[in-house]
């Protein structure tokens, strides 16, 4: 039995306590992931919202080069390629 009664105090064993000790520290973990995922997509975003003004500004005063290199700027943001169908999907949009 895992509770015993002495007195007022309810004492309960060293297992179950265990146990929810290693809930709460599952539940700190998450929390804490959840936080840093936030603010590194934050981050990104801010970065890109950045990028993406600079390009607009380069593109409009015909600074080519410039714009080139705020491409690559943000290709490292976001490396990985779309899917074939995705590609072909994207050069139909017509925006």
């Amino acid at each position: 039995m895992p509770y015993g009664y002495r007195g007022l105090k309810i004492f309960t064993s060293l297992a179950l306590r265990f146990q929810d000790f290693q809930r709460q520290c599952q539940a700190i973990l998450n929390r804490a992931k959840l936080i840093y995922q936030a603010h590194y997509t934050d981050a990104k975003n801010q970065s890109l919202r950045n990028l993406l003004w600079v390009l607009n500004h380069a593109l409009t005063n015909n600074e080519f080069d410039k714009a080139k290199r705020v491409a690559r700027a943000i290709k490292l943001i976001f490396p990985d390629t779309p899917t074939e169908d995705e590609q072909a999907d994207l050069l139909c949009l017509e925006l």
